[in-house]
C-alpha cells in the first residue's frame, strides 16, 4: 500500500502519522485539527468524511452530504440508484442489499482505487469459512461494485476490475433430493406439532414441483377442487399442475377463511419468508430429516421422472424458461438406470419375437 498516493484537501503527513488539519476559517466554524493515525486508506476516508462535513456547514444544507466521493460506500450508493439494482427481483435485490450492507460497514470508508486483487483474495479466503456459496457471492457483489467505480471514472483503467478472475471455487451443486417417505415422515411431524400449514406447503413444494416463494404466496382460488393454477414469481411462468390425492385432501379440509393457502397458526397471517424457514427448519429438525425447502422440488421432479414421465412432462410442471433448466433437477437414480436397461432388453426381446 506504500506506493498509494492521495491528494486530499486539509489531509497531512506529519513524522509518519496523518492528521485533518483546518484552516483558520474553517476552524470558525468549529472544526478542530484531528488525528488520523499512521494508515493512509484509513485517514483519507476520513478526511474526506470530514471535508463533506466542512461542506455541508458551510451551505447551511438541510440533509448531511453523501458518502465521500471514490469511497467504497460513495460507489454502493451509486450502485443501489442504478437500474441494474433496482430491476433485480425482490428475492435477489433483497439477497444484494444484505452484502452490499456488510461490505459497507467493514470497507465503506476505503477509496476504490486502493482495492487491490490481493486485498479481495484475502476477502475471499476469510469469507470461505462461512461458505462457499457466501462468499462467491460476496465476491460477485464487489466485481458488480468495482465495474461501477470503474464505468463512473473512479478507478483509473489501467487499474481494471482487481474482483475479475479470482480463481473462485465453484460451490458444488445441491443435490439433496427429499424421498416420498421422508416427506412424508415431515407431514406427519408438522401435524404433530401443530404446524398443519407446513405440512400443506411441503406438498405444495413436493407434489406440484414449485418454488419457495409461488408455495408462500398461491392464492386458495389457484386450486380448482383439481389443480393448481400458478404464475411463477422467477420465471413468469403459468402452469396448471393436477394436484395429487394427497394434495387435494390437505387443500379440500383447509379451513382458514384467508386468500392465501399457506398461513401460520402462530400469526394467523401468510407466512414472512424468515419465519417460515425457522418453522421448516424446526419440525424438519424434530423429524430427524436435512434436507431443506428447496430440495423438496429436485426431490418431487426426480419422483415424477422415476415414475417414467417424459422430460416435455416435466418441463410442463416445472415451468422452466427452456427444456435444459428442468433437466439439472434430475437426479440420475438407480430405478432410472434398471429402468433403461429393462427397456433395452423388451426392446431385444420384441426383436427376437419378430424374427
Amino acid at each position: 500500500m506504500g506506493d498509494i498516493k492521495v491528494t486530499i484537501s486539509r489531509l497531512r503527513r506529519i513524522h509518519g502519522r496523518y492528521f485533518w488539519r483546518p484552516t483558520k476559517a474553517v476552524k470558525a466554524l468549529g472544526f478542530a485539527n484531528v488525528p488520523l493515525g499512521a494508515d493512509l486508506l484509513k485517514a483519507a476516508a476520513e478526511a474526506q468524511r470530514l471535508n463533506a462535513e466542512v461542506e455541508w456547514v458551510r451551505r447551511g444544507a438541510d440533509e448531511r452530504p453523501g458518502p465521500p466521493r471514490g469511497t467504497i460506500a460513495h460507489v454502493i450508493e451509486l450502485y443501489k440508484a442504478d437500474d441494474a439494482f433496482t430491476r433485480l427481483r425482490p428475492k435477489t435485490r433483497k439477497g444484494y442489499e444484505n452484502i452490499l450492507r456488510e461490505i459497507e460497514r467493514v470497507a465503506g470508508g476505503i477509496l476504490v482505487a486502493a482495492i487491490t486483487k490481493k486485498g479481495l483474495k484475502a476477502t475471499y479466503k476469510a469469507l470461505k469459512p462461512r461458505g462457499l456459496h457466501i462468499a462467491a457471492a460476496h465476491m460477485r457483489i464487489w466485481s458488480i461494485l468495482m465495474g461501477v467505480a470503474l464505468d463512473e471514472g473512479l478507478r483509473k483503467p489501467e487499474l481494471g476490475n482487481p474482483a475479475s478472475k479470482l480463481k473462485i471455487t465453484t460451490p458444488p451443486a445441491r443435490r439433496r433430493r427429499p424421498t416420498f417417505d421422508e416427506v412424508m415422515k415431515y407431514c406427519r411431524t408438522a401435524e404433530a406439532n401443530n404446524r398443519r400449514s407446513l405440512k400443506i406447503a411441503v406438498l405444495l413444494a413436493f407434489d406440484l414441483n414449485q418454488r419457495e416463494s409461488d408455495v408462500l404466496s398461491l392464492a386458495r382460488s389457484a386450486y380448482d377442487g383439481l389443480r393448481v393454477t400458478i404464475r411463477q414469481e422467477k420465471t413468469g411462468a403459468l402452469v396448471k399442475v393436477l394436484a395429487t390425492e394427497a394434495l387435494r385432501n390437505e387443500l379440500d379440509a383447509i379451513e382458514h377463511g384467508h386468500a392465501t393457502t399457506v398461513i401460520s397458526e402462530a400469526t394467523g397471517l401468510p407466512y414472512k419468508e424468515d419465519h417460515f424457514r425457522h418453522e421448516f427448519r424446526r419440525i424438519a429438525d424434530l423429524a430427524g430429516l436435512d434436507f431443506q425447502f428447496r430440495d423438496l422440488r429436485r426431490g418431487g421432479l426426480t419422483e415424477t421422472a422415476d415414475a417414467g414421465a417424459t422430460l416435455m412432462q416435466l418441463h410442463a410442471t416445472s415451468g422452466h424458461k427452456s427444456m435444459q433448466s428442468s433437466e439439472p433437477y434430475l437426479v440420475p437414480t438407480t430405478d432410472q438406470a434398471d429402468e433403461a436397461i429393462r427397456k433395452r432388453e423388451r426392446l431385444r426381446r420384441s426383436k427376437r419375437n419378430e424374427n
